[in-house]
């Protein structure tokens, strides 16, 4: 899985913004597919810039395989979702396909399985059920749902 390995960030000299954004969700909708591309037209710099999620980078969108991908890229941060959390477990057996399936994970069909489970399993590696970062001189949390009940056990973005 040596082309999924996530490359190392730069250690945040210079950086220029810090982006929120929320559940990608495949992009299924125009609104959010617009939202990305906006990163573009505000100068969003992939080298000096960060861009954090919520999480639910998957499912009810054509470009779920594509937004899985972003959990790679050294300026996305992101922690996992229940959609992610769902597609990992239905396709490593421990959950159910057909519960993936009614929420969106369809989109999984048309993608060999076992490539799935390999890029998804790497992919949870860098999406934690929370995180959180350092911006400016404030320290920001980041969580899909719930925040957890002690922060003192979350790994620093």
């Amino acid at each position: 899985m040596a082309g999924f390995r996530r490359k190392k960030p730069g250690k945040g000299e210079g950086r220029a913004k810090e982006s929120p954004g929320g559940g990608l969700r495949g992009i299924e909708q125009k609104s959010r597919a617009e939202t990305a591309i906006d990163l573009l037209n505000i100068g969003f710099d992939k080298d000096r810039d960060r861009l954090f999620s919520v999480g639910d980078l998957i499912d009810r969108g054509p470009a779920s395989f594509e937004c899985l991908h972003l959990a790679f890229e050294p300026w996305f941060y992101s922690v996992r979702g229940n959609h992610e959390i769902m597609a990992h477990d239905a396709l490593n057996g421990v959950g159910s396909l057909e519960h993936w399936f009614i929420n969106g994970g369809n989109w999984v069909a048309s993608e060999n399985p076992l490539e799935m489970r390999q890029i998804l399993n790497e992919a949870m590696r860098y999406l934690p059920y929370a995180r959180e970062v350092q911006i400016d001189d404030k320290r920001v949390g980041i969580v899909h749902a719930e925040p957890p009940g002690d922060w003192g056990l979350i790994e620093q973005g």
